[in-house]
């Protein structure tokens, strides 16, 4: 369960660099069941304003992680997960497509992932990262996305490491070197967030590394026995799965086909 809860937090931290703010709705109407109170009415009324407390065996346990910005969000959230985390994963605020790939990574390493600006390490997450007193600071991107002043400041901290590549599908290539051995990968376009971010959860906890393609083209890395593709010919193209098709490959599906994916299993 608590792996559970840590791996919908690596999630969340990926889905926060998506949006600049959010809103929670409640249901207006609470249903109450009455027994000995004063009065003995049938019902009453109570105002949606404030906050109540629900008791019972039915009733589902609801946690909020809302803080002003995404930095204190994901501070919030992870410190709610991990005391003191042997790696923390540091992700640009605004590069979702270095955030995404790195999820399975941090499934593996049982590692929280914060965000920063690109040049100045942002003090809410400096803060969280004292804190958490890590052995080692996994810095995600090049110096674009996180730049060598915020890397050394962050060598005060713990031992720092960075993965990086000439772009983002060798970026993607890079992290999944870090995942050890494994059967399977996804790949995904890396043009929009949306397919990557759908797969991501199912992707960590089964332990496959996420691999950025382009749409007409599949950049030149190893693949495993296994692949999923996600999205439609829209987001990867025939070529691309055709360009997997030379290594000698049959073709088969997920047991969900509405992911709107396919399953391309390699043969040696």
């Amino acid at each position: 369960m608590n792996s559970c809860k840590r791996l919908i937090v690596c999630s969340l931290a990926a889905i926060l660099l998506f949006i600049p703010s959010v809103t929670f709705a409640a249901d207006s109407n609470i249903s109450v069941k009455l027994s000995n109170y004063i009065g003995n009415k049938s019902s009453i009324s109570l105002s949606p304003t404030g906050f109540y407390k629900v008791t019972g065996d039915n009733v589902a346990v609801t946690d909020r992680f809302a803080g002003a910005s995404r930095y204190e969000t994901a501070t919030l959230a992870s410190g709610s997960q991990w005391k003191n985390p042997n790696t923390v994963i540091l992700v640009n605020r605004d590069i979702f497509i270095d955030a995404l790939p790195v999820i399975p990574l941090a499934k593996k390493l049982d590692a929280p992932i914060l965000f920063t600006q690109p040049d100045t390490l942002t003090k809410t997450t400096e803060r969280q990262i004292a804190k958490f007193n890590p052995d080692n600071i996994l810095v995600i991107g090049g110096a674009r996305s996180i730049s060598k002043d915020v890397e050394n400041k962050l060598k005060s901290y713990g031992s720092v490491k960075r993965i990086s590549g000439k772009n983002r599908y060798v970026l993607s290539e890079n992290i999944a070197k870090q995942m050890g051995s494994y059967d399977k990968a996804i790949v995904v376009t890396g043009k929009v967030f949306q397919d990557a971010l759908a797969i991501a959860p199912y992707a960590a906890a089964q332990g496959y590394p996420i691999l950025l393609t382009e749409k007409d083209k599949l950049p030149d890395y190893d693949l495993p026995k296994q692949v999923i593709i996600i999205g439609s010919s829209f987001s990867v193209s025939d070529s691309v799965e055709n360009e997997i098709k030379k290594l000698q490959l049959y073709r088969g599906y997920l047991d969900q086909p509405d992911m709107n994916s396919q399953q391309i299993l390699l043969n040696n």
